[in-house]
């Protein structure tokens, strides 16, 4: 009766532990958020960097396809088309999600807020699970040591990054249910947890499982497991991890396929064997408090409280610890650490990739070590003899820890990690003074507990409130919520129930995914991890705002070629902007001068897809800016008169420096040694129209380039001056001067410095509308026409001449499906980006089909898996009632 009590009371004090270990952060998390002024408290988006340009808009745009009825395996709203499977399983899964799902729309943004609060809160929770099956007996100090993971610097520096903010949570469970899994042959939990976290991040899930091995072997050599059981051991892990990818692979395989399909899957080469991300010292420093953290490239974001560093240093002297768990921990810690700085080691971690942008993903597994390692001291020599020592050993002991502590201060100091040394100091002394007073007095440990975590939430909130204060925020809440008179715009002139494939970009300074903020039908641009490979570059060449092999493919003012095959009919252009003349109807306007937003519509036709020639479909033309337009616009349309037609110069003039011009534009310049160069060059309008230049310097000419202005008339027209207005103005592709009349007199002067000397080309043409127009005759005659649009395809008929591919302007992936009268059809990516289809001559229906690629196998492995998982669950428990029975005695 006695000991049922007792164990009832130790139940009760372990969930009043977990409790606090959930709530301590948590509310820290809330503080830090309060004094920077985020929602509700304030106006600014917790939602910084990536949260606010890709977590918030996809969240919200599998909220709209969830609540509205849509298809959850494609969209047209995410760029040009997006498999909304893919995208929904890398960036959207997680249960602090499902809320949003129910909430107001207005309240999104506040409750993501909060979950923040609460993903924080849940790896401390997970935290004190972790320690709690380590050692069932009741810690007073495991809320301590739950705050020094879930509070580190990389969670208050990285308190954005909502999906990997979700699997950090779920990494302590995991290691809790190796443990489990090594100690009771009890594979459930980490069976359950691996699971759970590849569904929420299988990319961050990676570094788990890569510690879940690490912490296997230690804990296989810990418990001086005998040889002949390493293979049964080996099967159970890999079988339970198996298991867990298996149940995952409903979400896994299909976006584990999208993945790979992208330019980010690439490999690259290992960094060489000497290479290191800086010097140990260095890395060291980064565990003081109050230190800068680091958002991107640069050293690790480790920082897990003073406590932490003193509780490790007491580890490795402990004698109430086995020196072989020591020794094996030791080890761990070392590779960790190592794994921070040794660069082919965290090429490794990361999957035989370097990560580009955020260097050291993978930290957050250092504050778990030491965590653990601290934890694990105090609850040994609670329970140990050895308290009972001399008071000398004691404070020997403690002397070691101090040493410890002031070593990581005084490397922080060598290396200005921060300004802050006094305070950081000042938190030394304070803790030393703590662990002092446990050596006078050691069975005081109520008292011990208390002061040490009221010290540590203390140091950790402060230096968080640094942290996050020093991280500005990338928006205020108002920058992620579409402009009330915009929409009203895109409402008014663009209805729902157009049945075009129009698309409509947003152009604005500010903002990622801005079409997913507006819920626009069909969108022009792209911020995410699973763009299609090419199609950036193609983008590129295009003139979008890119480059081959990113990640994104941002609306910038295109030529009329470019926005037919992109099917880009309106631009809604905000923060000011202007676009060209080219998209020459204004629809409607709000706002004035950098608050002005307008909406155009293009000159080119909405054409979903046309039949292009079969000779030309494979590959771009090459030749940049005019050359690349009109090549493009003659080998697709059979028009040989190019639509940018290029006006000669009539004079050039150059002073001090020497120039030769060519009749096509290009030219050499070799600067003087006594002033700035200086070239003008003289045309004269031909006709009525729209005009251009284009200036394609090398590198050598353009880092020289002072000004350049164009006039007309003696009237300035455009002028640079800068280094941003000159990238503006020399941007690679045709820059449009304006409309101007026949027989005027332009004038374009460059200046570049003293010996400037480069090579380059400088073009001047005007804009054919009539030639353009004939163009887009000769492709509608063979455009697709629409008779069905849906949320995973299109149907539509099509005229097909002799020896053409049909164009379609749809981002090529494996998952598009393509029927020609019925009868199966082969779909290539025409330009190495979007979906072609070849096809004999005459009229034909086409119909296009979208459906994930894996996503059959994947259900089908998660159906599999699940029952297995349940069979084996219901084995292993009828296994432990059968050897509870047999341990009780006989009556």
């Amino acid at each position: 009766m006695g000991t049922n009590g007792l164990l009832r009371t130790d139940a009760q004090k372990n969930r009043l532990i977990r409790l606090l270990s959930f709530l301590l952060p948590c509310l820290m998390t809330a503080v830090c958020f309060f004094s920077a002024r985020f929602l509700p408290f304030g106006s600014l988006s917790a939602l910084n960097g990536d949260a606010g340009a890709q977590y918030y808009p996809f969240l919200m745009l599998l909220r709209r396809a969830v609540r509205d009825g849509e298809s959850l395996l494609y969209t047209w709203r995410a760029g040009f088309g997006t498999n909304l499977w893919a995208l929904s399983a890398y960036y959207c899964i997680s249960i602090f999600n499902l809320p949003a799902l129910l909430l107001p729309e207005s309240a999104v943004m506040t409750w993501l807020t909060f979950s923040v609060c609460l993903r924080i809160g849940a790896a401390g929770w997970s935290t004190a699970v972790l320690l709690q099956t380590v050692r069932r007996t009741p810690e007073e100090t495991t809320p301590v040591f739950a705050m020094v993971y879930s509070f580190s610097a990389w969670f208050t520096a990285s308190f954005f990054q909502l999906i990997w903010l979700d699997a950090a949570a779920l990494a302590p469970l995991i290691l809790a249910g190796v443990v489990r899994l090594v100690r009771d042959r009890d594979g459930r939990l980490y069976t359950a947890m691996l699971a759970l976290s590849l569904l929420s991040n299988p990319y961050f899930t990676f570094f788990a499982c890569c510690m879940a091995g690490v912490c296997w072997l230690a804990l296989l050599v810990i418990r001086k497991k005998p040889l002949n059981s390493l293979l049964r051991e080996t099967g159970r892990f890999l079988g339970c991890s198996l298991l867990a990818a298996g149940i995952s692979a409903v979400l896994l395989i299909p976006m584990a396929l999208t993945v790979l399909s992208t330019d980010a899957a690439g490999s690259d080469a290992m960094p060489a064997l000497n290479s290191f991300h800086g010097s140990l010292t260095a890395l060291l420093a980064r565990l003081a408090p109050f230190g800068y953290p680091v958002q991107h490239l640069g050293m690790a974001n480790i920082a897990c409280s003073l406590t932490a560093v003193f509780a490790c240093c007491g580890y490795f002297t402990s004698r109430a610890v086995p020196k072989r768990e020591r020794a094996v921990m030791g080890a761990v810690f070392a590779f960790v650490l190592l794994s921070l700085l040794y660069a082919p080691l965290e090429y490794l971690w990361n999957g035989g990739h370097l990560p580009h942008g955020y260097l050291h993903r993978s930290a957050y597994l250092l504050p778990l070590v030491m965590a653990f390692m601290g934890w694990r001291m105090l609850s040994a020599e609670h329970a140990h003899p050895e308290m009972q020592s001399k008071l000398f050993k004691r404070l020997l002991r403690t002397a070691v820890m101090i040493a410890g502590a002031v070593g990581v201060v005084l490397c922080a100091a060598l290396h200005h990690e921060n300004d802050v040394m006094l305070l950081c100091a000042s938190a030394a002394v304070l803790t030393a003074a703590v662990w002092i007073l446990r050596a006078f007095r050691p069975a005081e440990r109520g008292g011990f507990a208390v002061l040490l975590t009221l010290l540590t939430a203390g140091e950790m909130t402060l230096s968080g409130f640094f942290a996050i204060g020093f991280i500005s925020s990338n928006y205020r809440a108002s920058e992620l919520m579409p402009d009330s008179d915009a929409a009203a715009l895109l409402t008014e002139h663009i209805p729902p129930e157009h049945n075009g494939f129009a698309r409509t970009a947003v152009y604005a300074d500010r903002g990622f995914n801005q079409e997913l903020l507006y819920d626009i039908r069909h969108g022009g641009s792209s911020y995410s991890s699973l763009v299609p490979a090419g199609l950036t570059g193609f983008c590129e060449r295009l003139g979008y705002d890119c480059f081959a092999g990113s990640n994104y493919y941002f609306y910038d003012a295109l030529m009329p070629m470019s926005a037919l095959l992109t099917d880009t009919q309106y631009v809604l252009a905000a923060d000011g902007k202007t676009l060209p003349a080219a998209y020459d109807t204004l629809l409607g306007q709000t706002g004035e001068g950098e608050s002005r937003t307008a909406l155009y519509a293009s000159v080119t036709p909405d054409y979903a897809g046309f039949c292009v020639p079969a000779d030309c479909a494979d590959a771009l033309p090459d030749g940049e800016g005019t050359v690349f337009q009109n090549s493009l616009f003659s080998s697709l349309t059979g028009v040989r008169s190019p639509y940018l037609a290029q006006i000669p110069h009539e004079k050039m003039q150059a002073d001090y420096c020497e120039a030769d011009f060519k009749p096509d534009g290009s030219f050499t310049v070799t600067g003087g040694e006594t002033q700035h160069s200086r070239i003008c060059l003289t045309y004269q309008t031909v006709t009525d129209g729209l005009y251009y230049y284009e200036l394609m310097p090398d590198s050598a000419l353009a880092s020289g380039l002072k000004t350049l202005t164009v006039t007309a008339d003696g009237e300035t027209l455009l002028e640079g001056r800068n280094v941003g207005m000159l990238h503006d103005l020399i941007s690679g592709k045709p820059a449009e001067i304006g409309s101007l009349s026949a027989g005027q007199t332009v004038v374009i002067e460059l200046t570049a410095d003293t010996g400037c000397s480069g090579t380059g080309s400088l073009t001047f043409s005007c804009y054919d509308e009539q030639t353009f127009t004939r163009g887009c005759q000769a492709l509608g005659a063979h455009a697709l026409h629409l008779t069905a649009l849906t949320d995973t395809g299109l149907t539509g008929t099509v005229d097909v001449p002799e020896n053409s591919v049909l164009y379609l302007s749809v981002p090529y992936e494996s998952g598009w499906h393509a029927e020609a009268d019925g009868v199966p059809a082969d779909i290539y990516p025409v330009f190495g980006a979007m979906c072609g289809i070849r096809l004999s001559p005459g009229t034909h229906t086409v119909t296009l089909r979208f459906f994930p690629p894996g996503l059959s196998a994947g259900i089908a492995v998660t159906a599999c898996s699940l029952l297995l998982a349940a069979v084996l669950a219901y084995r292993f428990r009828k296994q432990r009632k059968t050897e509870a029975a047999a341990c009780e005695p006989s009556k």
